[in-house]
């Protein structure tokens, strides 16, 4: 019942999305303030969808900072609801001053009902406003599946750097 729902707004995830990036526009002060913690740790939950269906996920990631923007690390996914897989793999990617962060990486994706392993290539963005230690923010995630299929994500994501 909740997918039909989901397939009848299609407009819902567009329309997210213009809210946080209006939400951000308006609110630039409590981004990242230059300082950086090379390790970071975080938790996603949120919506998943693939194949017109929809499903609850929880991920894990952790990141390693180089000096400089620039960052490497691991990522983990399990979706459960209309649709069931584990995702993980390696991500590389780039913080800006701004808050915004942006990743890709290769990595696999194991579907439950069909007992079968497929390689990934995973997009990630978002936005981090940090308190300290803390970060909070919206994530969005495509994944692109071996045989053309896409998984996407959309999530809050809370973090703690050390």
């Amino acid at each position: 019942m909740y997918s039909q729902k989901m397939n009848k707004s299609p407009v819902l995830i567009p329309v997210f999305f213009l809210v946080l990036a209006v939400v951000f526009m308006i609110t630039p002060s409590f981004a990242a303030d230059g300082s950086h913690h090379k390790h970071h740790v975080a938790v996603a939950g949120g919506l998943a969808r693939n194949n017109d269906q929809s499903s609850g996920y929880l991920g894990v990631d952790y990141v390693y900072r180089f000096s400089g923007p620039w960052a490497a690390g691991v990522f983990y996914e399990e979706v459960s609801g209309d649709f069931d897989i584990r995702a993980w793999g390696l991500t590389f990617g780039r913080y800006f001053d701004s808050g915004w962060k942006i990743g890709a990486g290769p990595g696999a994706e194991y579907k439950f009902k069909k007992n079968k392993t497929l390689a990934l290539f995973h997009v990630s963005g978002g936005y981090d406003w940090h308190m300290g230690n803390w970060s909070i923010g919206p994530v969005a995630t495509l994944d692109f599946i071996e045989g053309g299929e896409q998984t996407y994500y959309l999530g809050m994501s809370i973090g703690y750097g050390f």
